[in-house]
């Protein structure tokens, strides 16, 4: 059997899309991390679950969940895909003989561009409908230095990082292209 795949990254960098693609073309079971840290915010708010900081809350859980899932969901293979896990942390907690990881990110793009493609990408309830566009654009300098130590923290490590700045829907097709041998 194939390796699962588990993708982080920085926000609005095509995680999620990607995730999506993969779960349709290739019949893969698609875990969305975001979701579930967005559920227990909702609901278990003092757990502190959302945000780089509180990756230590996060983790244990996340991990422990996948294993969960994949011991008791159908026989397919999984795509996760998450914001909050660093590469670092997900490099030193995954199980390597059955993920493989990807780290998307955007780390070219200017302040002003972040916010047009995060209003070109954005789904009815996204986070950033909540926000207009000088706010992100205030939030959008620490995205942007996010996506570069995510980028130098992949790199340094030997993961697969896609830097999604330019044609990003072309960088997604061609990763999907070529997934079967990346999973071997």
């Amino acid at each position: 059997m194939k390796k699962d795949l588990f993708i982080l990254g920085s926000p609005r960098s095509g995680k999620t899309t990607l995730a999506n693609q993969i779960g349709l073309r290739f019949n893969f079971n698609v875990i969305s991390g975001d979701a579930l840290v967005d559920t227990f915010e909702q609901i278990f708010p003092e757990m502190k679950m959302w945000g780089h900081k509180n990756e230590k809350n996060i983790v244990p859980f996340f991990f422990q969940y996948m294993k969960n899932i994949k011991h008791h969901g159908p026989n397919r293979n999984l795509v996760i895909e998450g914001t909050d896990i660093w590469p670092k942390t997900a490099n030193a907690m995954l199980d390597k003989e059955k993920y493989r990881m990807v780290v998307i990110a955007r780390p070219n793009l200017e302040p002003e561009s972040f916010v047009v493609e995060i209003r070109k990408f954005e789904k009815p309830n996204d986070w950033t409908t909540k926000h207009d566009d000088a706010d992100l654009l205030k939030q959008a300098e620490w995205f942007i230095k996010q996506a570069k130590q995510m980028r130098d923290e992949a790199i340094e490590l030997g993961i697969h990082f896609m830097d999604t700045t330019g044609n990003r829907d072309a960088v997604l097709n061609d990763f999907m292209d070529n997934l079967d041998n990346f999973l071997s």
